[in-house]
């Protein structure tokens, strides 16, 4: 078994606790370029209710689809659609769904926090984990120095097709013209009022001039987010770090017994590295880099799986089985069985149609991060790791994949996130996927006892991606109001946004 599964106990437990930083012990506008028109996209499907046939679950992939997206929000799916659509890859379609999500799904996935992804190539061959997470400032303090925009940029410019300034268009868009809140979002707003209502930013956005808190199908728009993600748009990450958003940062964060500074945003660097390999017969289980405390934990749970032969149990007792298992590692983390209901953490995938596959799974640290926000930039704040419960947020981004052992066919892309029961199924899919136990993804993901604010977005091949793309399926999480589409073809999943 090539896996770190054996290595010594107590190294395990030194990288977990250390890469997760004491995160897992403590539990643990003025120069942005101008708004362009937009045109070129299809407006109506980005801002407007789409008029796809609405259905829900697991669907097929339809012979020609140029890939496929599934998130937690439908119109960032709709945004990795457009780019895939215009003949983007996975990359391009990956970043594009993450800033659209900066925009219409900002509890969990502001331009202040960060995240993992993975990577794959068929054609290539190539794997990588990529490195985002929100981290700790040099000198301390409560805010933490957000990752997700250097992150996203490495991962366009290693792998990407597209032109940059095309990839992020669409989230530029929705933030400037605006767009009627999601069931998705709405959801997440009213369990957060009161936080909230505590900061003008996200009360300017989020409250009615009647005093109540807007709901599915009120109108939201960012105008200075919209700045921001020009910026970004026209000048790369530096636009973000080292211009008036960064700049912003660094002023208002200390309001927030932050202690961020310019050299920490100019120093911040996305980290990619070789991501954890679990082989199982002739397919190999991909997770995190065990680098990360999320790598650490995915070695020594799906190690046991794959040992105990977990993945060839069918769902009630594989998902016992992978709690039993992430319990057990937990408990020699010394991490507590405690956890926030809400990490403010989001999932998604996207499969290009060349079989070039990301799977990622980003976070604030909690639901809209510290409740604060750069009013200037239009993004709030997450907390440092080490400074709440939510910075056991990282350990819990959990995007798998599974290959062949050449890595020439894709079975199985699945990205996780939220608590305990998030990664459990997480888990338990890849290790089924990886013992090679066929079955309907919507009869395996049914059971997965999931949530809004524990999701899991999954797409599997049960023959064999790209080479068999008519045994396909993409699945948003059946419990949460996500969305499946395939590029160049109709929208499936929850198309009933309201």
């Amino acid at each position: 078994m090539k896996s770190g599964h054996n290595k010594n106990k107590t190294a395990l437990t030194r990288t977990f606790v250390s890469i997760c930083a004491a995160s897992l012990i403590g539990l643990g506008q003025a120069n942005a370029a101008a708004p362009r028109s937009g045109a070129q996209f299809d407006l109506p499907s980005l801002v407007v209710l789409a008029s796809a046939p609405a259905t829900q679950g697991a669907q097929e992939l339809l012979k020609g689809a140029k890939g496929a997206v599934a998130a937690d929000e439908p119109r960032a799916a709709l945004a990795g659609k457009e780019i895939l659509d215009r003949g983007g890859n996975a990359a391009d379609a990956a970043a594009a769904t993450y800033f659209a999500l900066s925009v219409t799904y900002p509890n969990a996935a502001g331009l202040g926090g960060g995240g993992v992804c993975l990577y794959h190539n068929t054609e290539t061959g190539v794997s990588e984990s990529i490195d985002f997470l929100p981290r700790n400032p040099s000198a301390g303090g409560a805010v933490a120095v957000p990752g997700a925009v250097r992150g996203f940029a490495l991962l366009h410019a290693r792998y990407g097709d597209s032109d940059w300034a095309d990839v992020l268009e669409p989230a530029e868009i929705l933030a400037a013209k605006g767009f009627p809140i999601t069931r998705a979002l709405a959801e997440r707003v009213a369990a957060n009022a009161e936080r909230i209502r505590a900061d003008i930013a996200l009360s300017n956005s989020y409250v009615l001039p009647s005093t109540l808190i807007k709901g599915a199908g009120d109108q939201v728009s960012h105008v200075e987010l919209a700045a921001t993600i020009a910026l970004i748009r026209s000048q790369g990450p530096s636009g973000f770090y080292l211009r008036s958003p960064g700049t912003d940062l660094v002023a208002t964060n200390t309001s927030a017994k932050g202690k961020i500074t310019k050299e920490d945003l100019r120093n911040y660097r996305a980290i990619s590295a070789d991501p954890t390999k679990i082989v199982v017969g002739n397919r190999t289980i991909l997770a995190p880099a065990g680098r990360i405390g999320a790598g650490t934990l995915a070695t020594e749970v799906l190690g046991s799986l794959a040992t105990s032969d977990a993945g060839k149990l069918e769902p009630a007792q594989g998902l016992s089985a992978s709690k039993s298992a992430l319990d057990s590692a937990l408990g020699g983390f010394g991490v507590s069985t405690a956890m926030p209901d809400d990490f403010g953490s989001t999932s998604f995938v996207a499969v290009g149609p060349e079989g070039d596959a990301v799977a990622c799974s980003v976070t604030m640290n909690g639901p809209f991060g510290l409740g604060r926000s750069v009013k200037t930039a239009g993004f709030a704040m997450a907390p440092a790791p080490t400074s709440a419960a939510e910075g056991l947020s990282a350990a819990f981004l959990m995007p798998t994949m599974v290959i062949s052992d050449d890595g020439e066919s894709l079975y199985f892309v699945g990205a996780a996130s939220g608590g305990r029961e998030a990664v459990e199924s997480a888990f338990y899919l890849a290790a089924r996927f990886g013992a090679r136990n066929k079955a309907s993804l919507a009869d395996v993901m049914g059971p997965v006892p999931s949530s809004p604010t524990d999701t899991v977005n999954a797409f599997y091949c049960s023959d064999g991606w790209p080479e068999r793309p008519r045994s396909c399926e993409i699945s948003a999480d059946p419990h949460a109001y996500g969305l499946t589409v395939q590029g160049g073809k109709s929208s499936s999943g929850v198309l009933d946004f309201f």
